[in-house]
């Protein structure tokens, strides 16, 4: 064993390789992602790419990273950040979306 989840629960990695958050195109749903920047369970670069397939498709994105949090930590850290956009977002503001940043990296 090497210590990946596909070395000692195969089933379950098979199971996760073909679930997919899927695409929300065509619904104008502001999605919000805090990564944390140590993260390797949800690693930043798979958040951006998915981040970037949501901005690719004309939806709002607002992705913030946090540098050195890892994953267990990034609800915590994130808190104050989260609610101040889903406060905006209930008072019928237009969420700040860093489509461009992301796209270009």
């Amino acid at each position: 064993m090497n210590g990946t989840l596909g070395d000692s629960y195969p089933l379950f990695k098979a199971v996760l390789d073909v679930n997919s958050a899927g695409a929300f195109c065509g619904f104008d749903i502001p999605v919000a992602f805090f990564q944390g920047m140590a993260d390797y369970i949800v690693t930043p670069t798979w958040q951006q790419q998915f981040a970037a397939l949501l901005c690719e498709q004309n939806q709002p994105v607002t992705y913030v990273t946090l540098p050195t949090v890892q994953h267990a930590n990034t609800r915590q850290v994130s808190f104050k950040a989260t609610m101040a956009w889903m406060r905006g977002i209930a008072g019928w503001q237009t969420p700040q979306s860093n489509c461009a940043q992301i796209t270009a990296e």
